[in-house]
């Protein structure tokens, strides 16, 4: 993770869901920008809003989902209907491309994809970057980079299992 921030000039985190918010792992900060938040292990984003959330809720069976989705709904949250249908398109976006987007914070673009660990549950791999950055740009240039990071730990996982 670290290598591929360095690389990319990009910021890369991993985080678990818990509840109704995804929790950080991990997470290599490249981007410096003081007017930028200061992400590190053990902080929590709203798993409704961010592509690490979206992503993580793509990875769900559609039994589970549908019951976190009438979750999200009942707790109240601000523009749920908007929020939703953003929910929906990065679903489908994760079954037909492998990775999904967000734009949750104003100075934050994020791409993210779903990595299965060793115990079958799931946590979320992202890239983010700051959002004057063109959203095109950041799909274009990063996800095939994205993906490759997920290739990368997945092989690493898959070793660990079989060893």
């Amino acid at each position: 993770m670290r290598k591929a921030s360095e690389k990319m000039k990009l910021n890369v985190g991993l985080a678990v869901a818990d509840r109704h918010e995804m929790v950080y792992l991990e997470s290599i900060r490249y981007t410096k920008n003081i007017a930028l938040r200061t992400v590190a292990a053990g902080q929590r984003v709203p798993i409704e809003r961010t592509s690490l959330g979206r992503a993580w809720i793509a990875s769900l069976d559609p039994s589970s989902r549908a019951s976190l989705l009438l979750e999200l709904k009942n707790s109240e949250i601000k523009n749920w209907g908007q929020i939703e249908q953003e929910i929906r398109a990065a679903i489908e976006s994760m079954q037909n491309k492998g990775y999904c987007l967000a734009t949750w914070l104003p100075e934050i673009s994020a791409i993210s994809t779903s990595i299965q660990l060793l115990n079958g549950k799931h946590a979320s791999l992202n890239l983010s970057t700051p959002a004057e950055s063109q959203l095109n740009g950041l799909l274009e240039n990063y996800v095939p980079a994205l993906l490759e990071l997920k290739d990368k730990i997945d092989a690493e996982l898959y070793k660990i299992k079989h060893t």
